[in-house]
């Protein structure tokens, strides 16, 4: 609203605090229309909720919060010390905001970080009411970190735990969750007569409407599978019950004489290797003449409640392994593994040498971890208590809900893949851009009861897999330090489900790794990131270290994507070019990219 001519001071701001309450009167009114829309749109008696696991159990964050309580009572002279600290540092604020009151330049007390996306809008320096909000939240958060830091006696699961609860109520805190507190939200509220908030409510509650809460990070109706994303030429040539398997067409008149079988997370859908073209690892390999085979996992129903690590892997890789092998009429082949894809192949890898058998002549290994120890964020998941609770809970219908899957890897980056989408979706009352990796994110896939809680007790919790013995493959007991193949290894630098330094020890079991690579970003992003765009590096070093840091230290970085690399060590491997096969019409089960892949993760 602009001031109109002769207007004094008293009558703009009667007009302007006017024109707010009919916003507030008109948001108001309407969202409680919709309210009561929703609630006679429910069925009267609605079915039973699916119901997911709460990442937040009530109990172990209680217990947290205890323990953390109890050792911080311990030593009151500590808290004091830090109550001085932060006093000084809200006087100081008040101090300087008292400065750009009158006119001066304010310091901020607490730096933002460069990276924080939160308060790139310049009102959170130049207005006084902003800044200070922005100051106090941050000295807060500031408070709070020193205050765990203080603590000292606590076991490293609880202190991760308390670490990973309190980063969560920091991000839920910032005062850009907020409409009232959110500068962005307040000129779109006024902009647009209160119609954000309008909306926001309505995609809240059809977010809500699901019973199972995830907020909208994509508009999973614009892409779809075969026209947009997964469009790779190709054929389902295998089927049974743990997966499909597609052949790609080839895309050159001749073709490296080995082809590839690829080994994607059973915990997730495969086309992350095929997003949309621009983007699809897949393309680009067989553009490059690689024949590429790709496993397409089946998502779990009551059938593999009781399905383990030996069945995904002698039933599952195996099974097309062996299928690949009879299909190309091939004693040898290559092979790719990717996240937990890459823990079936090292399992499968050193059941095969103990068998006497050597279908593959090198092997890649994606973001794979071995040493969980440095598993990261992850742990804070897993605990004897939470894994009882898991068991108790997966054990009544045989699988975990994918959404308990999607939510779980979305609050390790809340403030990205949480906080951001509610501002978006629900203050500003927009809806998410088409964008494939968060589609192939939200996709959700269910995971096997009795294989989920041993994965994670056995390699998470106690470590099994570095340990020789520590896990078995059919009678096999697994030692990565049995493989004996050439290896490529590849980790990205900012991966949360994957961290570099869990995946590096592989380069250390297998004798014959030839090649580490340590991409830029994260766990996808970092690994899918096509030559042409040119976006982030990686690092690689002249030879393999004895640790994670002494490669690192004499690593260099190379601009752009990793994958041209990785093309050169595995033509090494892949034999002479040879005219391109043709896909058997007996074998076609299907066109890619499938059935299974379609499963929506509802039964």
């Amino acid at each position: 609203m602009s001031p109109q001519k002769n207007e004094t001071p008293l009558e703009i701001y009667q007009n302007f605090a006017r024109e707010w309450q009919e916003i507030w009167t008109k948001i108001i009114d309407a969202n409680q229309r919709t309210w009561v829309d929703y609630g006679r749109s429910l069925r009267p008696e609605p079915s039973p909720q699916k119901g997911v696991m709460t990442i937040f159990d009530p109990e172990i964050v209680q217990d947290t919060i205890a323990k953390a309580a109890q050792k911080i009572s311990e030593r009151p002279d500590r808290m004091i010390e830090l109550q001085k600290e932060h006093l000084k540092d809200v006087m100081a604020i008040v101090k300087e905001v008292g400065e750009q009151l009158k006119g001066g330049q304010a310091q901020p007390i607490v730096e933002v970080d460069p990276r924080d996306k939160r308060f790139k809008n310049e009102i959170w320096r130049t207005n006084p009411a902003f800044f200070f909000m922005q100051q106090i939240y941050l000295i807060n958060a500031k408070l709070l970190h020193n205050t765990l830091a203080q603590i000292d006696g606590l076991d490293e699961q609880t202190l991760n735990k308390l670490e990973f609860y309190t980063r969560h109520l920091i991000d839920a805190m910032a005062p850009t969750n907020f409409p009232l507190t959110n500068p962005d939200v307040i000129q779109e509220t006024y902009e647009s007569r209160g119609e954000n908030l309008i909306q926001g409510f309505k995609n809240f509650l059809k977010d809500s409407a699901t019973g199972t809460f995830n907020i909208k990070m994509t508009d999973m109706e614009a892409l779809q599978l075969g026209r947009d994303i997964a469009t790779t030429k190709g054929k389902v040539i295998y089927r049974n019950p743990y997966l499909e398997l597609i052949q790609y067409s080839p895309t050159t008149k001749k073709v490296y004489e080995k082809p590839i079988l690829i080994i994607p997370p059973w915990i997730n859908k495969f086309y992350v290797f095929d997003l949309k073209p621009e983007n699809s690892f897949v393309k680009w390999a067989v553009d490059q003449g690689f024949t590429l085979f790709m496993i397409s996992w089946a998502n779990p129903t009551q059938w593999h409640a009781d399905k383990t690590l030996s069945n995904y892997v002698l039933d599952g890789v195996k099974s097309a392994l062996d299928f690949v092998l009879s299909y190309t009429k091939r004693d040898v082949i290559n092979v790719i593994g990717y996240c937990t894809g890459g823990v079936l192949l090292n399992s499968l890898l050193t059941y095969l040498k103990a068998k006497g058998e050597k279908p593959f002549d090198a092997a890649t290994i994606i973001a794979a971890p071995i040493d969980f120890r440095e598993a990261g964020d992850l742990l804070v998941y897993i605990c004897e208590q939470q894994l009882k609770k898991l068991e108790a809970h997966v054990s009544k219908r045989g699988y975990l809900e994918g959404n308990a899957m999607v939510q779980s890897f979305n609050l390790l980056r809340a403030n990205d893949l949480i906080w951001s989408f509610y501002v978006n979706n629900y203050l500003m009352g927009k809806e998410p851009m088409p964008f494939d990796m968060l589609h192939w994110n939200g996709d959700a896939v269910r995971m096997p009861a009795t294989m989920h809680t041993q994965f994670l007790r056995q390699m998470y919790l106690e470590n099994r897999l570095l340990k020789p013995g520590g896990i078995k493959v059919g009678d096999v007991p697994v030692d990565l330090r049995t493989i004996d193949l050439p290896m490529f290894v590849m980790a990205a630098l900012d991966d949360h489900i994957a961290p570099w330094r869990a995946v590096y020890p592989l380069t250390q079991a297998v004798k014959q790794a030839q090649k580490f690579v340590l991409s830029g970003s994260g766990h996808v992003a970092g690994v899918f990131n096509h030559p042409d765009k040119n976006k982030y590096y990686f690092m690689e070093a002249d030879k393999l270290y004895d640790t994670a840091e002494q490669w690192l230290e004499h690593a260099h970085k190379q601009t752009g994507s990793w994958w041209p690399t990785w093309k050169e060590w595995m033509e090494q491997y892949a034999g002479n070019k040879v005219p391109a096969p043709t896909i058997d019409p007996k074998a076609v089960i299907a066109e890619a990219p499938g059935e299974y892949v379609r499963d929506n993760g509802l039964l």
